[in-house]
């Protein structure tokens, strides 16, 4: 058992790498060891409490640790709430179109919830530098659905993020046809695709499907998520999807976005 001496070591530890990653937001190992002054396993120990509580994440893509920040109680509760409201209307869609059904909200705080159709999967924080994020919103049908609904300032926030210090896969489905396309998708159907042969973080592979559809959530009229249809059976198109379910996928997120739109 930890004396009070270790105890209190460990906590100061703990609040120096956090406070550490709160400023820069984003650093390597080796960079935390070097500002922190702290042996290599001692400062493992730290990350991995940080990490358990949620407040500290290791991207999978550089392998760099990013603060994510504490959801107060009030917040916790009002993604459980959502999350319970919203929950039937999910699954109904997933009922209805005998596909999965995912449904994520991105608050103002950075705090995203996550709820698929056949159960809440997580309440979890992301680093406000939205591209770096495994898989990226950038690199999903929900997140091209978010970003492709917020209004023009919002947008270019995160498309100049992306460019100025996204992945290269990133940087490199912004430039491409497929980009363009779907922006002129968004604009006429209101949605967004992921392909069978898009490009997929390895990280998502195994718990995502190989197509989704997805629309834009609103409160407000402000941009706060999105929610997709997924499937993996290769005979099944996404033309076919659009052309059978879109429009109950569109009316499914007008409901959720006046839900949403609920002071609670």
């Amino acid at each position: 058992m930890k004396s009070d001496r270790q105890l209190n070591q460990s906590l100061n530890r703990g609040l120096l790498v956090a406070e550490l990653l709160l400023i820069h937001q984003c650093l390597s190992l080796q960079e935390l060891y070097v500002y922190s002054g702290f042996s290599k396993p001692a400062l493992l120990r730290c990350l991995k409490t940080l990490i358990a509580r949620n407040w500290v994440r290791k991207r999978d893509n550089d392998k760099r640790y990013i603060w994510i920040g504490m959801a107060t109680s009030a917040e916790i509760n009002h993604s459980e709430m959502i999350a319970k409201k919203s929950l039937p209307i999910i699954q109904q869609l997933s009922v209805n179109t005998g596909l999965a059904v995912d449904l994520a909200l991105l608050s103002q705080r950075q705090l995203l919830t996550v709820i698929d159709s056949i159960n809440r999967k997580r309440i979890d924080g992301i680093n406000t530098y939205v591209a770096g994020h495994i898989p990226s919103l950038l690199m999903s049908a929900l997140g091209r659905a978010f970003l492709y609904g917020c209004d023009r300032d919002r947008f270019q926030h995160y498309y100049s993020q992306v460019l100025k210090d996204g992945l290269l896969a990133e940087q490199n489905h912004v430039n491409s046809r497929r980009w363009k396309e779907e922006k002129a998708r968004f604009a006429l159907l209101g949605c967004s695709v992921r392909e069978s042969d898009d490009y997929i973080p390895q990280t998502a592979y195994e718990n995502s499907a190989s197509m989704a559809l997805a629309v834009p959530l609103y409160r407000h009229g402000r941009a706060i998520g999105a929610i997709n249809l997924l499937w993996n059976d290769p005979l099944i198109s996404t033309a076919t999807v659009i052309a059978r379910h879109l429009a109950e996928l569109l009316s499914t997120a007008d409901k959720l976005s006046v839900l949403l739109s609920i002071d609670h």
